[in-house]
């Protein structure tokens, strides 16, 4: 949820929507417990090193949506955390453009096909979109320019290089010995 409002940037009216591409809970008034003490939703998240983000937000159980109760100290912590290296905040407006630690799959994945939608950020971001659809985009855009030093968690010390492919290419080997990852895009140019 904190991942969806920080790449919408929603932080510049005073309502905050619970459903989008990440996440959908539908109404803020229909996932509020009804014995609930008080109207209000909040979110946490601890991060080493950082302040105790606490996301507040009001419900109007009439309304059914939600009102940011603590909108300017969310904004300072959620930038602090970014600063920091907080994967969850990468790659948005507080983060460093370009490729972002954190990317959210759906459980609802793409399943194998003959053909996968282009993400129309044309490679500016490494986002796999949410049920995995711009895989093959971002691996085209991205296969030969992430590195992964060696300390990183992700990266085998079986594979053939640094490069993001060469890693991917051990994962695979771990699952399907002998695979090799070989992706290539056509390039269209269109005259006006």
């Amino acid at each position: 949820m904190l991942r969806q409002i920080c790449q919408r940037g929603a932080f510049s009216v005073p309502e905050v929507s619970l459903s989008g591409d990440l996440v959908d809970l539908g109404r803020s008034a229909d996932i509020l417990f009804s014995s609930a003490d008080e109207d209000t939703i909040w979110l946490e998240l601890e991060a080493e090193e950082c302040p105790l983000l606490q996301a507040a937000f009001l419900v109007d159980i009439e309304g059914g949506e939600a009102h940011w109760a603590n909108l300017d100290e969310v904004q300072d912590v959620m930038q602090n955390m970014a600063e920091r290296g907080v994967a969850l905040f990468s790659g948005g407006p507080f983060g460093t453009p370009g490729v972002a630690d954190f990317n959210y799959l759906n459980a609802e994945r793409y399943g194998p096909r003959k053909a996968l939608p282009v993400d129309d950020r044309h490679g500016r971001l490494f986002d796999l979109g949410k049920h995995g659809e711009f895989v093959f985009d971002a691996l085209l855009n991205h296969q030969d320019r992430i590195i992964l030093p060696a300390d990183d968690k992700r990266a085998l010390p079986e594979a053939r290089g640094d490069r993001l492919r060469d890693h991917i290419e051990a994962w695979l080997h771990e699952i399907s010995p002998g695979v090799q990852l070989d992706i290539a895009g056509v390039l269209i140019v269109t005259e006006n």
